[in-house]
């Protein structure tokens, strides 16, 4: 399955399931005080961009502990010693 089509599967259940949460009054949105009214699609949109932008941060914080775990690819050991606070 693509990365992205995986983003959009994950972000849609997580839309849904908000409305089922404010379907069920486990809170409520000041539009829906009055009665339940389903949660804007736009949501989806804002569950989608924080899905990628963890997913990036995520692998970039990975990427960088990785290389400063074997000092041959990224530098030298001492370098990567005093950037750790082992000294």
């Amino acid at each position: 399955m693509p990365l992205l089509a995986g983003f959009c599967l994950v972000a849609f259940f997580i839309w849904a399931a908000e409305n089922l949460g404010t379907f069920a009054t486990v809170w409520v949105y000041p539009h829906q005080r009055h009665g339940w009214r389903l949660v804007g699609f736009g949501k989806f949109g804002a569950w989608l961009l924080l899905l990628v932008i963890s997913f990036i941060l995520v692998s970039f914080a990975h990427s960088r502990r990785r290389r400063r775990k074997n000092p041959a690819e990224g530098g030298s050991e001492a370098r990567s010693v005093a950037e750790s606070g082992s000294l």
